[in-house]
Formats: C-alpha cells, structure tokens, sequence
C-alpha cells in the first residue's frame, strides 16, 4: 500500500502485503463490527494483518507523518 498526497507524491514508506504489524488493528476491527461471523457475513472475509483495511487503521493509529494529509492509498495487484 503506498500512502499519495494530493500533488501524487508518495508521503510515506509503503505497507507490504507480508507487514503484519496491522495484526492487533485487525483483531480490533473484527471485535468492533461483532466478531469474525459478522465481518463474513458483511464483507465476505475475515480481515487478517494482510489487508489493506487493517493497514489504513494501523496507519490512522501510528504513523506521524506529518501534513499533508494522505489522498489516497494505491494497492497494485497482480493476476
């Protein structure tokens, strides 16, 4: 995930895929929407340190970058 201000202009170090300090960000998320059943039921998955919406809290809660504030986050996939 590559975190872009306004301007395009990369902001901060990316989160790879295999980054699991989002670990704890996503056992938070999962208890906050009512448990894995729930995130399932709702999103079809179960967020693990791997996904990029337990890497956007992760970021919310420790990065110190300061402004600009992010614009946008960039995922590339392959396939």
């Amino acid at each position: 995930m590559v975190v872009i201000d306004d301007a395009g202009q990369v902001i901060r170090p990316a989160l790879l895929w295999n980054d699991v300090r989002s670990g704890a960000a996503g056992r938070a998320l999962i208890t906050e929407l009512g448990g894995p059943g729930r995130w399932a039921e709702q999103t079809g998955s179960v967020p693990t340190a791997s996904f990029t919406v337990t890497k956007l809290r992760w970021l919310a809660e420790h990065d110190r970058t300061p402004p600009p504030a992010p614009r946008a986050c960039c995922c590339h996939t392959t396939g």
